[in-house]
Order: structure tokens, then C-alpha cells, then sequence
């Protein structure tokens, strides 16, 4: 699904909304269902067993902001794309109804924004850093140019971009977890 929302905010904190939008989706999906641990691989993958079963993409606009949420709810094992990503059906989700998933998630994203539109990113970076599975451990960073380093994660900046251990910040890359 795609949501688009004006934003008040001032522009620099527009990609906080990709880790709220995640946030939103792990809350929501651990209210259906407790006995499922949920996790976030910065700054947009929702992992279930360690493994993708949501992923977003937001795009600014003028005003405001399209996130688009891709979550796999009953695919198949052969209807996967890759060996790392799973369903909530594979999975043993309790609640596999699109609307009453799509209906919370929702709810929890709609509250959350309404704060965030007030506080900023403050009231959500703790949350959002007790599920990622991103920080205190090795990582590659694929920086958009394709460049890479390896690094530890240490925390998320109020801008929603991922702290490194030696200060730096990366705003925009993709993540490989290091074993």
C-alpha cells in the first residue's frame, strides 16, 4: 500500500518518516501478535525471524511525503524473491487478514505522525533503537556511489540517520549485517 502525507515539518527531518513508518509497521504487527518478536534493519526493512517481511520507500514531493510499504502476508515459500525474505504466513502470524493489518498499521503510523508533527524524532528514537537489529554489531555500508566500508553501528541521530562507532553519520545506503 501508499499513504501520502503533508508534512509541517521543516524539510531536513522529512526522512525520519521512513524509520517512523517503520517503527509504525513493527508496533502494529507485535500488537496483533505478542508471541512474534519483530525487528527493524535501518533504516526500512522489517525482519520476522531474522528474516525481510516488509520493506518501504518513501518519496518527498512538495508539501509532503509518499511512503510505500511492500509486506509479504501470504506468499509462499517459491513465491519469494530470495532466501532471506518470508511471510507472515510462513511465519506462523497469528492475524493474516490484510485489512485488519493494513487497519493498525495505520492507526499506530497516523498516531505516531501526529506526534512526531509536534516533538520531532525525540519521542521515537529510543523505540526505534531497541528493534533494530542494525545497532552494536558489525556492518557493510553500501554507500550509493557503491563505495563501501565496514563499521559498527552505535545509534540513530535525530534525523533518523544511523551513527557509526567512530561518529560519522550515513544518511543514505544500504546495510549488509556481518556475521
Amino acid at each position: 500500500f501508499s499513504l501520502y502525507k503533508k508534512v509541517k515539518r521543516p524539510r531536513a527531518e522529512w526522512n525520519f518518516l521512513a524509520l517512523l513508518t517503520a517503527l509504525s509497521i513493527a508496533e502494529a504487527l507485535t500488537s496483533i501478535d505478542a508471541n512474534q518478536e519483530i525487528k527493524v534493519k535501518w533504516p526500512n526493512d522489517i525482519l520476522l525471524n531474522e528474516k525481510k517481511i516488509a520493506g518501504l520507500l518513501s518519496q518527498a514531493t512538495d508539501n509532503g511525503v509518499i511512503i510505500g510499504v511492500g509486506l509479504n502476508v501470504s506468499m509462499r515459500e517459491d513465491e519469494l524473491p530470495v532466501d532471506t525474505a518470508t511471510s507472515l504466513i510462513l511465519e506462523g502470524f497469528s492475524e493474516v487478514d490484510r485489512n485488519v493489518i493494513i487497519k493498525k498499521i495505520l492507526q499506530v503510523f497516523e498516531k505516531h505522525f501526529m506526534l512526531w508533527e509536534i516533538q520531532g524524532s525525540a519521542p521515537f528514537i529510543s523505540a526505534y533503537e531497541k528493534i533494530c537489529s542494525s545497532l552494536q554489531q558489525k556492518i557493510q555500508i553500501i554507500l550509493p556511489n557503491e563505495d563501501s566500508k565496514e563499521a559498527e553501528a552505535t545509534g540513530i541521530s535525530p534525523l533518523g540517520e544511523l551513527l557509526l562507532r567512530d561518529g560519522s553519520l550515513v544518511n543514505s545506503a544500504d546495510i549488509l549485517h556481518l556475521r
